[in-house]
C-alpha cells in the first residue's frame, strides 16, 4: 500500500474539529492519512500552525521529500544527537 503521492485532500472537519490531510483514493487509504485536533491547532500561533501543517504535507509528497532529502537526514541527525544527550 502506497501512502506518498502528489495529491492530496486538505479540509477542516466541523464534527471532528480537525484540519484532516485525506488521500484521494480512498479504496487505497479510507482514513485520513493526518488527523490534525482542534487542541494541537489551538496552542499554536497562525506562523506556527501553517509551518507544522506544511512540513507534514511536505513530506507526503514523494518529489518534495527527494528535494529536501539532505535538510531531513541533517534535522534527523540532530534529532538524535538530542536524544542521546538526554
Amino acid at each position: 500500500m502506497i501512502l506518498l503521492n502528489d495529491t492530496f485532500i486538505v479540509k477542516y472537519d466541523d464534527d471532528l474539529k480537525s484540519l484532516l490531510i485525506i488521500h484521494p483514493d480512498e479504496k487505497l487509504w479510507p482514513e485520513p492519512v493526518i488527523r490534525i485536533r482542534e487542541e494541537t491547532l489551538a496552542t499554536l500561533d497562525f506562523l506556527q500552525a501553517s509551518q507544522f501543517v506544511g512540513e507534514r504535507i511536505f513530506l507526503l509528497i514523494p518529489q518534495l521529500r527527494t528535494r529536501y532529502e539532505a535538510d531531513l537526514a541533517r534535522l534527523a541527525a540532530a534529532s538524535d544527537r538530542d536524544s542521546a544527550e538526554e
